[in-house]
């Protein structure tokens, strides 16, 4: 092998082994009803989604471990203006919303999510999981799983990135084929 291909397989390798450290993110599904052009609607009149986190792998308050998820998936471009927040409030649009549970104790699918059949979240040990479903109705319109260290999710620059990049795979910029 060459040494410039040596120098470009070895800087692939370590680029992927510096992405473990912001976990691992894979869609689940997306319903061929899905649409990004309906994420504008999907907001309502204050363009705010609402965005329900169940569950808490942090050693911070619960509501303080909410707000920092909301504020990192409100760091992602998604739709036209869109943000997400804990509650749409008037003029939101409750048939659309995000469910999100940490670490669930049985495994759960995204339709589960957007039908509200939410398993109670374990304290974690090695790593930290999420389940999230973007749902119209009870419908689940796309959904995402991932997987992050415990040691890396206690960081917080790695924790941002995990849950952008969750909530980019959360709602793709294409209709599926």
């Amino acid at each position: 092998m060459k040494p410039q291909n040596i120098g470009a397989a070895l800087a692939a390798l370590l680029l992927l082994a510096a992405c473990e450290d912001y976990g691992r993110v894979t869609q689940t599904q997306v319903d061929p009803g899905y649409s990004p052009d309906e994420l504008g609607y999907a907001g309502g009149d204050k363009a705010i989604l609402t965005t329900l986190i169940h569950g808490n792998p942090s050693d911070v308050a619960a509501d303080r471990f909410a707000e920092q998820v909301l504020t990192s998936m409100n760091r992602v471009q998604v739709g036209a203006s869109l943000k997400f927040g804990p509650d749409a409030g008037p003029g939101g649009r409750p048939m659309y919303k995000v469910v999100m549970v940490f670490n669930p104790e049985t495994q759960v699918i995204d339709s589960e999510l957007c039908a509200a059949q939410i398993p109670p979240s374990q304290p974690f040990k090695e790593d930290v999981t999420v389940r999230a479903a973007y749902c119209r109705g009870g419908r689940a319109m796309s959904g995402a799983i991932g997987t992050i260290e415990a040691e890396d999710a206690a960081k917080p620059d790695r924790m941002d990135r995990f849950i952008r990049d969750l909530t980019v795979t959360l709602f793709p910029t294409h209709r599926p084929s």
